[in-house]
């Protein structure tokens, strides 16, 4: 589950940087064969930037997922994000999942309004919640 808002009302232009809050709050991996603990983290990336890539801390959990931490992005209307569920292993990260979400489809879904409320839970597919306003991402695949 995710939540964010954004630090600024109304319509933004197309191409004019506004801070958006994320909340990452947890995540419900399919179990197949994984350790009955898992050390796992958040990716976000802005538009594929490394300077606007940002990570949760790295937490401990077994069926689901909990970081219930708060990220902060430099997004336009039209930026793309890219989030990426990691599991931590002592010689390499296992990437566990992944969803993207286009800003300027959420924004046209929601009558150009401001990203005010949005939360995603994600598991096997990410569900973004607005006001008045319900979107549903399958593109979530877990490994």
């Amino acid at each position: 589950m995710a939540s964010a808002s954004s630090s600024r009302a109304g319509v933004a232009l197309p191409f004019e940087k506004s801070q958006l809050t994320l909340r990452v709050v947890s995540a419900k991996p399919k179990v197949h064969n994984r350790q009955p603990r898992i050390n796992s983290y958040v990716e976000v990336a802005v538009d594929g930037l490394p300077s606007e890539t940002k990570k949760t801390g790295k937490r401990i959990g077994s069926s689901e997922l909990l970081w219930n931490e708060v990220i902060v992005l430099n997004v336009t209307a039209q930026s793309h994000l890219d989030l990426k569920v990691w599991s931590c292993h002592t010689l390499r990260n296992e990437l566990l999942g992944t969803a993207s979400v286009n800003l300027s489809n959420v924004l046209k879904n929601n009558g150009g309004k401001s990203l005010r409320k949005l939360s995603a839970l994600a598991g096997e597919e990410v569900h973004l919640f607005f006001p008045g306003c319900f979107l549903r991402l399958t593109r979530l695949t877990w490994k």
